[in-house]
């Protein structure tokens, strides 16, 4: 019964790690171009299966129903890691990387051109680079990378994956959601860390405060999502 035990538990750590290394479908580089994010209306887009029925794609934006679900799919630019991303802007930013509450991350930013009664935020077109969305207000959710994950050269969020936070984020804004109603979607990497140079006095609390920010670099891909 021990060794039918063991030769499971090597079964499915190689069959992890093959379904870890298993190449992109050229198929979403030749539909998306590098530096994008995929947004399937219809399951979650397999890293080695590219399915052109699982999008609604045109004009440069994706298209989604009022009621919809969104599963998404990063391909980061041509010949670029994670680890690649991260460490570029670590050398570059490193007079920041103190006082770090959680290192090493990946984080999605998901901005809305409306609230749910309808009053509008966006007005006009969302900016074709990603940089000038990075420090506004949205609704962010964060990942840990891994020495794995830090190889990797996409990615993928599971929208009935709890952990993700995907579908609590967007799933009433979109229940509610007009058409010509959108989201805007980048994704970056950094670090949060406490911002002593922002400390202030909180009145509630009687203390001082300090808060803690993102640190993050210059976005690596981004899409639109329309309701249509």
């Amino acid at each position: 019964m021990r060794k039918l035990q063991i030769t499971l538990k090597v079964f499915l750590a190689l069959l992890f790690l093959s379904l870890s290394y298993v190449d992109l479908d050229p198929g979403y580089i030749k539909a998306f171009g590098y530096g994008s994010i995929c947004a399937s209306i219809n399951g979650y887009p397999e890293k080695d299966k590219y399915n052109a029925s699982q999008y609604d794609f045109r004009g440069g934006k994706f298209y989604v129903k009022s009621g919809g679900r969104i599963d998404l799919r990063t391909i980061l630019p041509e010949g670029k890691t994670y680890g690649d991303l991260y460490k570029a802007f670590k050398s570059s930013n490193s007079a920041n990387h103190k006082n770090v509450v959680a290192d090493e991350q990946k984080y999605i930013k998901i901005f809305i051109s409306h609230d749910v009664s309808g009053i509008q935020f966006q007005f006009g077109s969302w900016p074709s680079d990603p940089n000038e969305m990075v420090n506004s207000d949205g609704k962010i959710l964060n990942f840990s990378n891994t020495a794995e994950s830090f190889g990797w050269n996409t990615s993928g969020v599971k929208w009935d994956d709890q952990s993700t936070y995907l579908q609590s984020t967007v799933s009433m804004w979109l229940d509610y959601a007009q058409p010509g109603w959108s989201m805007y979607i980048l994704e970056t990497v950094g670090w949060s860390r406490e911002c002593p140079e922002k400390k202030y006095w909180s009145f509630d609390q009687s203390t001082y405060i300090t808060p803690i920010g993102h640190e993050l670099a210059p976005p690596h891909a981004y899409c639109i999502v329309e309701v249509k």
